[in-house]
């Protein structure tokens, strides 16, 4: 009999040391991870189309986490200024097409492609007879497009990866025009801009966390003052029968 209480008192005991040490192991295995973004920006000022340049942009260091999306938005302004001449006989009404095609693209990918266009007028141009102070001169006039895109693409991802710059070329083709009728001498100046701001999205984790919980030993310790208080009540309960 003696030996069935030892075989029982040792069994309870065991089982209060593993739910313990199972108590420590849960304890010191937490951990999280956050979303995060950051950005980039470039611009170029204005220059006489047609113009290319390159807006050259921060990339993505992946010491900081894993990159999940990179989301480009892209704007461009043009700006005219448009002067003609009636040489014909007859008095005319004009308008002014003020327009360029403009493009973004990162190495032989195309990202951007738009078309810039705004029509002003008519204006009302006399003959030189009615009117010698001539040419007439339409200043400041401006249209804008800009564009948005998220890219997920793995390869594409990797060109924003690292810790230099990548250069994504702008370019504004003139597609601008005076029109109004026969015997116009017209001429129009156009100038373009533009700006990027590239949006890094990322998951980065964080460090486990240490909480302010006794150490496994302790826990331990606490299993086996635990298991031994058992022991001892069980002792006391045998002995009273």
């Amino acid at each position: 009999m003696k030996y069935i209480r030892v075989h029982l008192m040792k069994t309870k005991f065991f089982s209060v040391l593993a739910a313990a040490t199972t108590l420590a192991g849960v304890v010191a295995t937490t951990g999280s991870a956050n979303a995060a973004t950051l950005s980039s920006t470039a611009s170029v000022d204005y220059a006489l189309t047609d113009t290319d340049s390159f807006l050259n942009v921060q990339q993505f260091d992946s010491s900081l986490g894993q990159l999940n999306s990179v989301t480009i938005d892209f704007a461009s302004d043009l700006v005219g200024d448009a002067r003609f001449t009636n040489t014909g006989a007859k008095a005319r009404y004009v308008t002014v097409n003020v327009g360029a095609e403009i493009t973004l693209d990162l190495n032989d990918q195309n990202l951007f492609d738009l078309t810039a266009n705004k029509i002003y007028g008519p204006y009302y141009a006399p003959t030189l007879k009615q009117n010698p102070n001539q040419p007439i001169i339409v200043p400041g006039l401006t249209t804008s497009v800009d564009g948005t895109q998220t890219f997920t693409n793995s390869d594409f991802l990797q060109l924003f990866t690292g810790t230099n710059t990548v250069g994504l070329l702008f370019t504004a083709v003139a597609n601008s025009y005076i029109s109004g009728g026969g015997n116009l001498d017209a001429h129009i100046d156009t100038q373009a801009r533009a700006s990027v701001n590239v949006t890094y999205d990322y998951t980065v984790a964080i460090a486990p966390k240490r909480r302010k919980v006794p150490e496994p030993s302790a826990l331990l310790g606490v299993g086996l003052v635990a298991g031994f208080g058992l022991l001892s009540q069980r002792n006391r309960s045998f002995s009273k029968a």
